[in-house]
């Protein structure tokens, strides 16, 4: 396959993507109430908050065990 022909199939991908995405929010902006969409905005946002404070503690204690195991073998 060539490249300008996998490009063509991407761009089409792209472009049904747009198209479906575009189809969900206006199918949720009509259908379901602003006060739920809001509810999942707030949960989003706070899933989103506890994974990178979990994020942040493990690359802390990655730091450290890699201190720990420099000073061992130094």
């Amino acid at each position: 396959m060539s490249i300008k022909l996998k490009a063509l199939l991407q761009l089409i991908g792209l472009i049904a993507a747009a198209f479906a995405g575009a189809g969900i929010v206006h199918y949720l902006t009509v259908y379901v109430p602003a006060e739920t969409i809001w509810t999942g905005i707030q949960f989003g946002l706070l899933g989103g908050l506890l994974y990178m404070c979990y994020g942040l503690l493990l690359a802390r204690l990655a730091y450290q065990q890699t201190l720990e195991d420099l000073n061992k073998k130094g």
